[in-house]
């Protein structure tokens, strides 16, 4: 409650400074009470009247001079300046980040900004600084994160100062933040639904180490959830960890191991996505001649299916939407300084290839 009183707090004085400024009684270049008149006048903590006036330079209302003061901004000058928001993603050529970029720049055009694309290579160090190196020099970021736990301090710091960022896809949970991605967790019941209707009963699911991989968590949870509902017993379902680092060679050999069980091998593999998917088609090829024959195989994302000869299923997600959902969040959040802290859920679609 007294955390909930703080808040409240602080947006009056934001409330208080924004409105004289936009209704012209502060003019630009006025300078604002110091950090001890705000206390005084406003009966609050030092802190509180910190991130009020933090909360005004975020905004772009006033500029804060150290030893000098708080001034107010030439808003005019900021809406006739460039305005850019930064796409963080990581380039692994499968083809989604060209559709989350037609949808995101479609929607930021229509409304003057220009977007900026970064490339992280699934890499959380070089993430974070190119997090840093942009974050003050434009208007938001998208990100689409290389784990949900890595830069998670981070991800707070940005949280606090009320900084403009959406997640797509991967976010994390145990912060208040806005996220958008698809429904994963529908995504992996649909496929477990699909596995039982055709029949089988002993199946596998592979996947990535899963801390930090909110996505396939839930995609997991999802297909573990039509299992459950099936009454199919947990001693059928094998599930096995990767880690993302892992060779072709290393997931091999856990193909390998999944066939060596006989009579109790799977007839069902789900792969926790695309790319993943490949490899162990590529792995199932070589067990073509025994167990590996007449697999139902598995994937996620839909980028692949037309590569695979042999029987496929996969979940198709709507980059472009989610590209230009994730664009018209971040604008009202800019815009209309909107604070809602809310996932949106976009649905999938169950894709079949060579069945």
């Amino acid at each position: 409650m007294a955390r909930r009183l703080d808040d409240f707090k602080y947006m009056v004085i934001y409330n208080h400074f924004r409105g004289l400024i936009e209704s012209g009684a502060l003019d630009v270049g006025e300078k604002l009470p110091t950090e001890e008149q705000i206390v005084q006048l406003f009966k609050v903590s030092r802190i509180t009247a910190v991130r009020g006036l933090e909360r005004l330079q975020q905004d772009r209302y006033i500029t804060r001079l150290q030893g000098s003061g708080s001034y107010v901004r030439n808003r005019r000058a900021q809406e006739d300046a460039i305005k850019v928001i930064s796409f963080v993603t990581s380039f692994t050529g499968e083809g989604r980040e060209g559709h989350l970029i037609s949808g995101i720049e479609s929607r930021l055009r229509e409304n003057g900004y220009l977007l900026s694309v970064g490339n992280s290579h699934e890499n959380s160090k070089i993430e974070k600084e190119l997090i840093l190196n942009i974050k003050d020099r434009i208007q938001g970021i998208i990100l689409y994160a290389s784990n949900s736990v890595d830069n998670v301090d981070l991800f707070e710091s940005l949280m606090v100062s009320n900084y403009p960022i959406i997640f797509i896809d991967r976010y994390p949970q145990n912060l208040p933040c806005i996220s958008i991605t698809c429904d994963n967790s529908d995504g992996g019941y649909r496929i477990g639904r699909f596995f039982i209707e055709q029949g089988h009963r002993r199946m596998a699911f592979i996947y990535h180490n899963l801390t930090g991989l909110s996505s396939e968590r839930d995609r997991l949870n999802g297909f573990m959830q039509a299992m459950s509902e099936a009454g199919i017993p947990r001693r059928d379902i094998s599930t096995v960890s990767v880690s993302g680092h892992d060779t072709p060679g290393v997931v091999r050999r856990v193909v390998a191991d999944l066939f060596k069980q006989g009579e109790s091998a799977p007839t069902a593999l789900f792969a926790v996505n695309d790319h993943l998917a490949m490899v162990v088609w590529k792995c199932l090829a070589e067990h073509r001649s025994d167990s590996g024959h007449g697999v139902l195989l598995a994937g996620f994302d839909d980028l692949i299916g037309d590569k695979i000869d042999g029987p496929f299923v996969t979940i198709r997600q709507p980059y472009t939407l989610m590209g230009r959902t994730a664009a018209e969040m971040l604008l009202d959040r800019i815009e209309n300084n909107s604070y809602m802290h809310n996932n949106r859920v976009i649905p999938v679609e169950l894709v079949r290839y060579n069945i």
